[in-house]
């Protein structure tokens, strides 16, 4: 489900396994059948889901009802929504299906050039013996976890933190300055991960530090892009999963009475409040 980037990427590594393979996106140019969603979903043995997180609701709602007694449903989608929730908790309250996630540095371009890239699969055993399984003939190394809400917890934080990588680009700051917030910004993981629960083996992994570092340096991340974008110009011209995340996870930490780290804190004020960059350049320190 989803034809963007990523998920015309794993049509592609799964024709290339063998697999057969439907895509499915609300604009008709990115579909590969004419069958609707409902059929698709009743004949698959599994749904990967590519969407943007603002939109995985919708999609569970749409194939709950029609999937197979065991199919799998794993999500790629690493965002959090407006009141917090995860995609773990998501898919935990809307599926009865075993499902699991699918995280780790997955750069889209990169695997379709023939590069490796390397996924973390968070779920039951059976659950990541079928990722295994279909994964068995490409480029993708995998990893298994079943910690599923710190994985899912790691995705999102790796999105709203890559945001700074990206500005301190678009401020021409220098790889001094880099390397120096970088310490800033996983110390401050070391203080969520504590705050929140968040299992500290999977943060500082594939699925956390991994992603952060390669979303942080890579030119087709679109959270750094943003950043860098902002920076040079203090307008939002397009949503991001980190962005669309930062309102939940304030709010997640003041339901737990929790401080909002002050880098956090920062991006918050900035990208929700609107106040100035200035703000966060003050909480990096640079």
């Amino acid at each position: 489900m989803g034809g963007g980037e990523m998920g015309a990427c794993l049509a592609n590594v799964f024709k290339h396994s063998g697999h057969s393979v439907y895509v499915w996106d609300i604009d008709p140019a990115k579909r590969s059948t004419e069958k609707n969603v409902k059929k698709i979903v009743s004949e698959s043995a599994a749904v990967f889901i590519t969407t943007p997180s603002w939109t995985v609701a919708t999609v569970l709602r749409d194939i709950r009802d029609h999937m197979r007694p065991n199919g799998y449903v794993i999500c790629l989608s690493k965002g959090m929504t407006d009141d917090g929730k995860t995609m773990y908790h998501m898919m935990n309250e809307m599926l009865r299906n075993p499902h699991g996630i699918l995280a780790g540095p997955m750069i889209a371009e990169e695997i379709n050039a023939g590069k490796s890239a390397y996924g973390v699969i968070a779920g039951n055993d059976d659950v990541c013996r079928f990722a295994f399984d279909v994964f068995e003939k490409s480029a993708i190394r995998m990893e298994s976890e079943h910690d599923m809400e710190s994985v899912a917890y790691a995705s999102v934080l790796k999105n709203i933190y890559a945001i700074i990588a990206g500005m301190i680009e678009g401020w021409e700051l220098g790889d001094n300055a880099r390397g120096y917030v970088m310490a800033k910004i996983l110390n401050e993981w070391d203080a969520l991960s504590d705050a929140i629960g968040i299992n500290k083996k999977v943060l500082c992994g594939t699925a956390g530090e991994g992603d952060f570092i390669a979303t942080s340096i890579s030119n087709y991340s679109r959270n750094r892009m943003m950043g860098e974008l902002f920076a040079k110009n203090s307008v939002v011209t397009q949503q991001s999963e980190g962005i669309r995340s930062l309102t939940g996870m304030v709010r997640l930490l003041k339901e737990r009475n929790i401080p909002t780290p002050r880098i956090l804190a920062a991006l918050y004020n900035v990208f929700v409040h609107q106040q100035s960059p200035s703000e966060l350049r003050g909480a990096l320190n640079v």
